[in-house]
């Protein structure tokens, strides 16, 4: 039978599930994958309506108890990009007011621990508009999150918010990775998913019109992503912001 595999739609997710599509893949019928917003994908694996999903750091953190990650793999940046993004009002000198998407939970959490640690303020978060320009005449700042807004914020008044991650913890900050119920992926199955998510690593052909922004990230989920994942996870519990430090563990094969 098919895994069930959540993903969110994000383009930077796109490499690691594009070896698990049908039609030529030679996954097969592998895995089924099934899109959807991060809290929606980590409420259907504890309700054992998937298998396993790309999950952000805060919805692993906040339902760790029954899930195990995918050694090796993920999405991770580290240094400047244009991935995740605080585009602000002009002349600005402080933020009271900041315009996020609620379904962008670990985005939200990055952009309070950067504003808290660098910025010494917490300023107020509000639901933003369908557009970077309404957003911004009820907020100080909106949080751009993987160009979602049809905007090339790199020549806007912005803060870089994955440099900024890697000028305080000198850490890469990683975006997804494979989140599987315990017990849920056999030896094969697991070897399975790895060969097939990285296959799609190997080639952003599917995406020649976004090679340059894509190649901002890397999918190793290596000892200096787990670090930066770990530390991530410390300073939101640090700030109040996480009522409990997650254990990580990595998935083992069914017995």
């Amino acid at each position: 039978m098919a895994k069930q595999l959540g993903m969110i739609p994000r383009l930077y997710a796109q490499p690691l599930v594009q070896g698990l599509m049908g039609g030529k893949s030679r996954a097969g019928g592998f895995a089924e994958i099934i899109e959807d917003t991060p809290e929606r994908l980590a409420t259907k694996l504890r309700e054992e309506e998937l298998h396993g999903a790309l999950l952000s750091p805060l919805e692993y953190a906040s339902h760790y108890a029954d899930l195990r990650i995918l050694p090796g793999i993920g999405v991770v940046s580290e240094g400047e990009g244009a991935s995740i993004d605080l585009v602000f009002k002009e002349g600005l000198r402080t933020f009271t007011k900041v315009a996020v998407d609620p379904s962008c939970s670990s985005e939200v959490l990055l952009a309070r621990l950067v504003l808290a640690e660098k910025y010494e303020t917490t300023p107020e978060l509000v639901r933003r508009g369908t557009s970077l320009a309404a957003s911004l005449e009820n907020a100080d700042a909106v949080l751009v999150v993987d160009r979602d807004m049809a905007t090339d914020v790199a020549g806007a008044n912005r803060i870089d918010l994955i440099g900024e991650w890697f000028d305080i913890a000198e850490l890469p900050y990683v975006h997804l990775f494979w989140a599987l119920r315990e017990n849920a992926f056999s030896a094969s199955d697991l070897t399975a998913l790895r060969d097939y998510s990285l296959e799609g690593t190997k080639s952003f052909d599917p995406y020649i019109d976004q090679i340059e922004y894509l190649e901002q990230f890397r999918y190793d989920l290596d000892d200096a992503a787990v670090a930066g994942f770990t530390e991530f996870m410390r300073m939101a519990y640090y700030y109040g912001m996480l009522n409990d430090l997650p254990d990580i563990r990595f998935a083992s094969p069914a017995q």
